[in-house]
């Protein structure tokens, strides 16, 4: 939760915060304060509101790999009864992996935050709060290497894409199939040991993961003699995108596309007041959730794509398929 507000993308738990007053964390299973039923708790992320008098503040960070981060935030009166706060804060850092395929370093990061908030005292008991944010978090994500892993029916491994096509065979003069039906299978030159120590990866295709959300909310507090009423209004949008070389090696072995979007809108309503002289609190309320939600993956197998046909073929009409076969548009 951000302001009390649910967020239902779970990537949008991978954004950084900033401009905090606190984090509260409620332990679970539980469904009375925040909402929305929780079977491990709930963290609210509290993010500051307009100060009483005119302040500013900015603070800057450096660090290894070309980290430098730099957040500002301007708050204070705006009128009688109305006061404002926005805040900036944007990171960057050079990559901390070296992949030594593409000769270059991956890993960095660019990212950008906004939250601006408005604070409406209409009347000794009543107050307004209004809050937008906007967040982008671009990353270049690094591949850990391609591990050894048991070979498949066809005895393929990340070493040996070919499998069986590739093992020479006596009975052909020591040729494999791949040689007697001239199938180019690439195979793979990087090690395929994962040593903890290392940060070298050998990944041949650019990676990148971007998530973007902008959202805004509307909180109305009343108080009736003692009982407090409290309606929240919000939306939020979140768009996410991962290419990602899945396969950790120096060929095209998987690539696998992927993204996400979220559309949610909430509605909530609480009742709250004390009984039996202060000995006691109760609190009532109804909550309302909207999502729209599509997602998506794609996978490639480049270099696999001439072992497939060939396996196939061979399984079906005694030769290889030609080449393109299973290519899919």
């Amino acid at each position: 939760y951000q302001d009390g507000i649910y967020r239902g993308a779970s990537v949008s738990a991978t954004v950084p915060q900033f401009d905090l007053e606190r984090i509260e964390v409620l332990r679970g299973p539980q469904g009375t304060l925040y909402g929305r039923n929780s079977t491990g708790g709930a963290i609210n992320v509290i993010t500051r509101l307009p100060s009483d008098e005119a302040e500013f503040n900015a603070t800057f960070t450096a660090g290894n790999y070309g980290k430098l981060r730099g957040e500002l935030g301007v708050s204070g009166p705006l009128g009688e009864r109305v006061g404002g706060r926005i805040s900036f804060v944007n990171e960057a850092s050079d990559g901390y992996v070296d992949n030594k395929t593409l000769g270059r370093n991956e890993a960095d990061r660019d990212y950008t935050g906004v939250n601006g908030s408005l604070v409406f005292d209409l009347s000794d008991s009543t107050e307004l709060i209004l809050r937008g944010s906007y967040l982008d978090d671009k990353r270049n994500v690094g591949q850990p290497i391609g591990v050894q892993l048991s070979p498949t029916a066809a005895g393929i491994t990340p070493e040996n894409l070919g499998g069986v096509l590739t093992i020479p065979d006596p009975t052909l003069g020591g040729l494999s199939l791949a040689d007697i039906f001239g199938l180019d299978i690439p195979q793979a030159s990087a090690p395929f040991v994962v040593d903890p120590d290392s940060l070298d990866y050998f990944t041949d295709t650019p990676m990148k993961r971007e998530i973007e959300q902008y959202g805004f909310s509307a909180t109305l507090t009343h108080d009736f003699d003692g009982i407090t009423a409290k309606l929240s209004l919000a939306h939020q949008d979140t768009d996410y995108v991962d290419f990602n070389d899945s396969d950790g090696l120096d060929i095209t072995a998987l690539l696998a596309d992927g993204g996400q979007t979220n559309r949610q809108n909430t509605v909530e309503l609480n009742l709250s007041g004390d009984y039996a002289n202060d000995s006691g609190t109760w609190i009532l309320g109804g909550f309302y959730f909207q999502e729209d939600g599509t997602s998506f993956l794609w996978a490639e197998l480049p270099a696999l794509q001439t072992t497939l046909e060939a396996l196939f073929g061979l399984a079906a009409i005694g030769m290889p398929l030609p080449s393109g076969s299973l290519a899919a548009a």
